[in-house]
């Protein structure tokens, strides 16, 4: 059994449950796996956009929050605005042409949605062991 404080136990002489149990773990340490860098890609982001600290905030926030922070912070107009934001089709999906003061937020971003994609991609194999 491993030292994760959220494993389940196993039972002194139950050998077909303690089967069940090691398979349960050993499934939800492969969620942990997949869903740890995402809270931590997530919570890099919503600090850099200032975000942190209000309840419920999440990626559609700072998405909408970045245009925004462009135009105020950054004395953009909408041309400029336009041409910053590219939604492209390969990875990180997204292409935002780099703003000085908005760094931190934009390349938290990218690596916010980079981690979602790679979790998508280890989805599939942790879904047929639950099959």
């Amino acid at each position: 059994m491993s030292d994760d404080k959220d494993d389940l136990p196993t039972l002194e002489g139950a050998d077909s449950i303690n089967e069940l149990i090691t398979n349960f773990n050993g499934m939800q340490s492969e969620w942990k796996a997949i869903k740890g860098p995402i809270d931590e890609k997530k919570a890099a982001c919503m600090k850099a956009s200032g975000l942190d600290k209000t309840p419920g905030a999440g990626i559609i926030h700072v998405l909408l929050g970045l245009p925004l922070s462009m135009i105020a912070d950054c004395n953009m107009d909408k041309d400029k605005l336009l041409k910053s934001i590219k939604f492209v089709e390969e990875a990180p999906f997204i292409k935002i042409d780099q703003v000085e003061r908005l760094t931190g937020i934009v390349t938290s971003f990218s690596e916010w949605i980079m981690a979602y994609v790679d979790g998508v991609l280890k989805l599939p194999g942790l879904a047929l062991k639950l099959a």
